[in-house]
């Protein structure tokens, strides 16, 4: 199926889309619940203000991004990173 310059709001319930392709498409406040990416890509995204729950995260791979002001448990992640790379220097 193809859906090209609409505008609708879509209700999706236990449906298979695997390998569906999104560009230039706007899912801003969507929400995803029980929802399987795995194997997903996220390439030129803006996800500002997400909120991501309950997740696993196991060996995903985060590379090129802004992160100002993300939090992981309520630890800014650039304070993470800085204090990771300062210890990695300490042990060079």
């Amino acid at each position: 199926m193809k859906i090209e310059h609409q505008r609708e709001i879509m209700q999706v319930v236990d449906a298979d889309l695997s390998g569906s392709s999104y560009r230039d498409a706007s899912l801003a406040g969507t929400t995803f619940n029980d929802v399987n990416l795995t194997g997903s890509r996220f390439a030129d995204v803006n996800m500002q203000r997400a909120h991501i729950e309950d997740a696993d995260l196991s060996s995903a791979h985060i590379r090129n991004c802004k992160l100002a002001g993300m939090q992981i448990d309520g630890v800014p992640v650039e304070a993470m990173l800085e204090a990771y790379r300062a210890s990695a220097k300490g042990q060079k």
